[in-house]
C-alpha cells in the first residue's frame, strides 16, 4: 500500500502520459472539413480536439451520443430546434 500522496502522483503522471481526460464543458462544436471539431474544458484545462465521424465505431458511436444529449437538452428547453436557442437559455 502506497501513501495517499504518492498514490495520487503516480497517477497524475499516468494521466499526462496516457493524454486521459474528462470532458466538463462542451464550448463548441463545428464541422472543420470531414471532421468535427470539439472545444471544451477538460479536467486538465482547455482542448480542441478533433474526430472523423467516418471513422472507427466509437467515433461514430460518440456523435450519436452526443446527437441524443443535445436532442434530449433541447426537448428539457422546449425548444424544437438548435436554431431556436436565444440568449434567454444559456447561462451567463
Amino acid at each position: 500500500d502506497w501513501p495517499e500522496e504518492a498514490r495520487a502522483a503516480l497517477q497524475r503522471s499516468l494521466d499526462r502520459r496516457y493524454l486521459l481526460r474528462r470532458i466538463e464543458t462542451i464550448h463548441g462544436l463545428r464541422t472543420a472539413g470531414d471532421r468535427l471539431e470539439f472545444v471544451v474544458d477538460t479536467d486538465c484545462g482547455p482542448a480542441t480536439f478533433r474526430i472523423d465521424p467516418r471513422g472507427e465505431a466509437g467515433a461514430r458511436r460518440a456523435i450519436e451520443i452526443l446527437a441524443g444529449e443535445f436532442e434530449r437538452s433541447l426537448m428539457l428547453c422546449g425548444v424544437p430546434r438548435a436554431a431556436d436557442i436565444g440568449a434567454d437559455l444559456l447561462a451567463p
